[in-house]
């Protein structure tokens, strides 16, 4: 419960590692078998959320602050969350480029939604009552200042309900009313592919960017936000921030940062 210091710009990964005084490199970090317990207290409910990340193996490579403008900071990593698998995690990020240039993705195995009741419970006073999705993959690029892409999370039967913030179990007439219209609103099934774009806050580090921004996606799928509104703000401000092309639909990820990078500079 540290006050938050605002004001503070939260580096990327390269230039935060591009930071540190003494020469480095570190060609490959490795890690298996790790568990990872994520607690945060919500502004909201004022309630500790935890989301346990396990299982997780990974692999950085070319961690270094000595780099040239080829240089890439590479992560692959697969974990399990709230019991569901995500079978490749890929990110990487372009030393030599002040703007940070990145590309994300990646894919996890059938879930089963209710699981996630454990963090939204807390956090957010949401409740997954039902669902299950047998695809969920996303791609995005970006830098430093937002992210594109796109996402595909095919899923059935979903259905929410918000709870009381007192006593999860009670159902007065109320919060029924609001979740009746809630699931009316909200797509129960989707094969839709929904477009991802966040506008980073520069004051939260670089997990806070991923979470968010696949959070994004996920609204756009089931219904909450409208893929036209993204690509609108995309619009509104690619050339501010220097931002690559939106990637054609059924596309992937450019094979590097440094291609990604290219682009940019091409396009602006």
């Amino acid at each position: 419960r540290q006050p938050f210091r605002h004001g503070i710009e939260k580096l990327m990964p390269t230039t935060l590692i591009n930071s540190i005084p003494l020469p480095m490199l570190v060609d490959s970090l490795v890690i298996r078998g790790s568990n990872i317990t994520v607690r945060e207290i919500s502004a909201q409910t004022q309630k500790m959320g935890t989301i346990p990340l396990e299982e997780v193996d990974a692999t950085i490579t070319n961690i270094r602050n000595r780099a040239t403008s080829n240089d890439v900071l590479s992560v692959s990593a697969s974990a399990i969350l709230l019991g569901n698998r995500i079978d490749h995690l890929r990110y990487e990020e372009l030393y030599g480029d002040s703007m940070s240039p990145f590309i994300m993705q990646f894919y996890a195995s059938p879930m089963t939604l209710t699981s996630f009741t454990q963090a939204t419970q807390p956090l957010a006073n949401i409740g997954v009552m039902n669902g299950r999705s047998d695809t969920l993959y996303t791609y995005w690029v970006g830098n430093k200042y937002a992210a594109i892409g796109r996402m595909n999370f095919h899923y059935k039967g979903l259905k929410v309900a918000l709870l009381n913030k007192d006593n999860p179990e009670k159902k007065d007439f109320k919060l029924r009313v609001i979740n009746l219209l809630a699931n009316s609103i909200l797509r129960n099934s989707n094969n839709r592919e929904a477009i991802v774009f966040y506008e980073r806050d520069l004051e939260k580090f670089v997990f806070n960017y991923w979470v968010k921004t696949t959070f994004s996606g996920l609204m756009t799928s089931v219904g909450v936000k409208r893929n036209r509104k993204y690509f609108n703000q995309y619009n509104r401000v690619k050339e501010k921030y220097y931002l690559p092309q939106m990637p054609a639909k059924g596309s992937s990820p450019p094979a590097t940062p440094k291609s990604l990078s290219a682009i940019t500079n091409q396009v602006f």
